[in-house]
């Protein structure tokens, strides 16, 4: 016996990043886009809490030059090119394509979690430190 479920839910189709007072509205992924970064995202997690992962998954989350071009391609679709367009610093876009996967493999509420994160401030100790033996360097 079947049971009818009616309509599926409207889920958000898009999300919308406001970059240096500009909105950039990125659609969802295709499915075979979304499943597969959303497994790697999985596994990354899975990486992150010490659990066990299979040596060629945890090989797959690796990204080269082209792999990573390629998950920003996917990640942010025609927005890359707004977004480049716009003159948006490559951090940011690199931020944006992760805050996207984040999207499709957690939620709106995580991925705005996400988007909303500082970057973490460099310690001040450290700084000095590579300051003064960059000095000692240039005297000799």
């Amino acid at each position: 016996m079947s049971v009818m479920f009616g309509e599926a839910p409207k889920l958000a189709p898009s999300i919308t990043l406001l970059i240096n007072g500009t909105n950039y509205t990125v659609e969802s992924p295709r499915g075979d886009i979304g499943l597969r970064y959303t497994r790697l995202s999985s596994a990354a997690a899975r990486v992150a809490s010490k659990k066990e992962v299979s040596p060629e998954l945890r090989a797959k989350l690796v990204l080269d030059d082209s792999d990573e071009r390629m998950f920003i391609e996917d990640m942010l679709g025609d927005t890359l090119a707004a977004m480049v367009a716009g003159g948006v610093q490559w951090p940011i876009i690199q931020h944006a394509a992760a805050t996207t996967l984040v999207w499709i493999s957690y939620g709106v509420e995580a991925a705005v979690s996400y988007w909303q994160q500082k970057a973490p401030a460099k310690p001040k100790a450290a700084a000095g430190k590579a300051r003064s033996k960059k000095r000692k360097k240039s005297t000799r």
